[in-house]
């Protein structure tokens, strides 16, 4: 019986390891490539990521605080708030906690309110905000609206536009809520403008991802 060469035979447990964990099905990291360890992570944006009005349905981010214990969850998203306010208030935000990882979800107010024009330009100023604060910064498209609601789409459509152009410019990376929800409204309150339970939850594992 020959024996292999022990150099051989060290390559060949090398190779199979690695295979082994290429197959690792435990691993959930999506195509985000989240992070491992601890961090700190800033949130700011409106009513879909702060306060739903629904007793008893928590906001995304306190549901990614459970799923990973390990992380700080800052949420500071203020309801009826505008992509103009966030830009205001992330600079002494940063300051203030100095975040690891900077989220960005805005959109459904500026098309409510019909003020789509600055979008992009103010989310492209908070994103270079959190990226000269040395963050990782994730930005989120927003969901359609339905009911009543649906008659503002179009302007989802343009700040969904903005902000896939804002994150690809800056190096930010982009969750996009909004093809995650498609165009049905099961995941939806009857209000037709915040998600449900089981809606926070999907937000909660895509951003848990790009994190």
């Amino acid at each position: 019986m020959k024996i292999l060469n022990p150099l051989l035979k060290f390559s060949f447990c090398l190779l199979i390891s690695g295979l082994l964990a290429s197959c690792n099905p435990f691993d959930d990291e999506g195509d985000g490539g989240g992070s491992s360890g601890p961090q700190t992570v800033l949130v700011i944006g409106d009513s879909i990521s702060g306060k739903t009005n629904y007793s008893g349905v928590p906001p995304w981010p306190t549901l990614l605080a459970d799923m990973r214990p390990d992380w700080t969850i800052i949420n500071r998203a203020t309801a009826g708030e505008q992509m103009s306010g966030g830009l205001n208030k992330v600079g002494g935000l940063l300051s203030e906690y100095t975040p690891d990882s900077l989220v960005i979800f805005y959109g459904s107010n500026n098309a409510i309110n019909q003020n789509t024009d600055s979008y992009e330009s103010e989310l492209s100023a908070a994103i270079q905000a959190g990226k000269n604060a040395g963050c990782k910064v994730v930005v989120c498209t927003p969901p359609y609206m339905y009911q009543g609601r649906a008659i503002y789409n179009g302007g989802i459509d343009v700040c969904v536009a903005g902000a896939k152009s804002a994150a690809g410019a800056h190096g930010a990376k982009l969750a996009n809520i909004n093809g995650v929800f498609g165009s049905k409204s099961g995941d939806m309150f009857p209000d037709g403008l915040h998600p449900d339970l089981d809606g926070q939850r999907m937000i909660a594992v895509n951003l848990r991802e790009k994190l």
